[in-house]
């Protein structure tokens, strides 16, 4: 105490334990009497310092007691009080941690052994409380005697403001703020957030429009939902192209771009995989998206272009190769089923009983609206609005797109409606991304990945590409 005051510095907090009930204490040194009151220590009962021994200390109530040599008490009546010799024992010590007492006689503490005494992890933020504001952290190696001071507190650690979108979690090094538009939640998960519409979830199970230009305060664990109404963008314009070749370029790539019949990046000279001797080195032919803002610059591997024979397969001797449709070889192919197959996969439904009703539904789905597997799954009743006659499906990752009720079957409407353009020498590139959105596909990549597994549509494909080559005979 003499050393706190010389020093100015501020005294610890003290507390005692009497009864097995935590008292709060006025500072180290204080009357028996004062402990009494504060305990509620009704006449006729003295007080006791417990050593956990036969030889307890009886305490007289004008005696003044220095809580560092043991602050655990209890009551005896005074008729109980019998003479006894001096107690040779270390005295119980009290603990306290946000007001919870915890007893040893070890008056010798680290942080750590403070932490695990009362059950808490490593992470956990320790503080010795001072008569002050500025109370002391205790460190896991830091030493913390009992006669320093026995009351401690915790606080939590600051953890990051978290909201939902799209039943995925975003904290603030993802970008979430406390004050936030209907923009920036929008970009948490999409790349056009423009093109959407941002609803807050409410507890009672409905929904709220947020503007995409109104700020609104968020709060820890806030719900919200973005839906994709359409997907635009450009990348065919020769500027933007010439930039990305330039970025490559400078790293040593040699490329051209190729506007006609349509955009197309042809990379020289690229090493072939193992297996193809005769032709170490061959140029590659990448045909550039006409929507959505994806780097040309992916890693491509370069084959031979193999034409489909019956069951051969058969090298195509001109340099220039289309990528995607000999990576075909490698992977499994998507599947489609024609019409009649589709018929009668939901004939088959019994739809007088349940289970046969909800097979039917799960068919229909997949089959009218061209839902993939888990976007069923992931239905919900409220995804449905009957009035406008459109229905949102959750996608891969956190995307949610808006889609009419009827559409035709995914995989074979859009096959079709390929081989349609392919025949009618419609310029595929420029509406392959309206095609994309419909498919639900973020790059159209994806879409010249997904639909090149139709021979037929291969083989319009390359004759396209040979007519526009010109001289070159394949």
């Amino acid at each position: 105490m003499a050393e706190q005051a010389q020093n100015c510095s501020p005294a610890p907090k003290w507390a005692a334990q009497v009864d097995d009930q935590p008292i709060p204490m006025p500072r180290q040194l204080v009357k028996v009497a004062v402990i009494k009151a504060q305990a509620e220590i009704p006449p006729g009962f003295v007080l006791v310092r417990d050593y956990d021994s036969p030889d307890d200390v009886v305490l007289g109530d004008e005696e003044t007691v220095d809580l560092a040599q043991g602050n655990v008490f209890y009551r005896l009546a005074v008729c109980d009080a019998k003479p006894r010799v001096d107690c040779k024992t270390p005295p119980k010590l009290a603990f306290f941690v946000d007001d919870r007492p915890e007893v040893t006689i070890r008056a010798i503490q680290s942080g750590k052994t403070i932490r695990e005494l009362f059950g808490f992890n490593d992470d956990v933020n320790l503080y010795r409380d001072y008569e002050s504001p500025h109370d002391e952290p205790i460190g896991l190696e830091e030493a913390a005697p009992f006669d320093k001071g026995p009351v401690f507190y915790t606080r939590r650690q600051h953890t990051q403001l978290k909201i939902i979108v799209n039943n995925k979690p975003f904290t603030e090094a993802e970008g979430v703020k406390h004050q936030m538009t209907g923009l920036q939640i929008a970009t948490l998960v999409s790349e056009t957030p423009r093109n959407t519409e941002v609803f807050k979830l409410l507890k009672n199970g409905g929904q709220e429009a947020v503007p995409l230009d109104k700020e609104i305060c968020i709060k820890d664990c806030d719900q919200f939902r973005v839906i994709r109404n359409n997907v635009a963008g450009g990348f065919t314009e020769p500027t933007r192209i010439e930039r990305e070749l330039d970025k490559l370029k400078q790293g040593g790539c040699r490329a051209d771009f190729i506007q006609q019949p349509f955009p197309a990046v042809v990379y020289r000279d690229v090493p072939t995989r193992p297996g193809y001797a005769h032709l170490p080195m061959t140029d590659v032919l990448v045909i550039v998206p006409g929507g959505y803002g994806e780097s040309i610059g992916d890693d491509y591997h370069a084959f031979d272009l193999l034409e489909h024979n019956g069951e051969n397969l058969r090298p195509l001797p001109y340099r220039i190769r289309l990528v995607r449709l000999v990576n075909l070889l490698l992977s499994e192919l998507p599947r489609y089923l024609e019409p009649a197959e589709v018929e009668r996969i939901l004939n088959s439904c019994d739809r007088r009983s349940g289970v046969g009703k909800r097979n039917y539904a799960i068919f229909l789905l997949l089959a009218r609206l061209g839902l993939r597997a888990g976007e069923v799954v992931k239905l919900k009743l409220d995804d449905i609005d009957w009035n406008a006659g459109e229905v949102c499906i959750q996608g891969k990752g956190a995307r949610i797109d808006r889609l009419p009720l009827l559409q035709d079957l995914r995989h074979r409407f859009a096959i079709q409606t390929l081989l349609n353009w392919y025949r009618t020498d419609v310029d595929v590139g420029v509406c392959l991304p309206e095609l994309a959105t419909y498919l639900g596909h973020v790059h159209v990549n994806d879409t010249y990945w997904y639909l090149s597994a139709t021979p037929e549509l291969l083989q319009l494909a390359t004759l396209r590409w040979q007519r526009a080559a010109g001289g070159f005979a394949i």
